[in-house]
C-alpha cells in the first residue's frame, strides 16, 4: 500500500471539516454523536475513509427527490 493510499484510509475532523466546508468543531460532533463511524488512538479522533464515502452517500440529495436522504 502506497503512502498516498495509508493517507486516504482514515480523515481527521480537520481534513473532513475542509472536505465538507464546514467547522472542526461540526466534525467532531459528527464523529462524537456517532452519526458517522470514527474511533479514537489516545486522545487524537480517526474517521475511516468508508465511513465518510456511506455517509456522503446516504446524505446526498439525488435529481428529483423531494427530501434529503436521512
Amino acid at each position: 500500500m502506497s503512502d498516498t493510499e495509508k493517507q486516504k484510509r482514515y480523515f481527521t475532523p480537520r481534513q473532513l471539516a475542509e472536505r465538507w466546508e464546514v467547522s472542526i468543531r461540526k466534525a467532531q460532533e459528527l464523529a462524537k454523536s456517532g452519526e458517522i463511524a470514527s474511533m479514537r488512538v489516545g486522545r487524537t479522533v480517526r474517521i475511516p475513509a468508508s465511513a465518510v464515502a456511506a455517509y456522503e452517500k446516504s446524505h446526498t440529495r439525488r435529481p428529483g427527490e423531494s427530501r434529503w436522504a436521512s
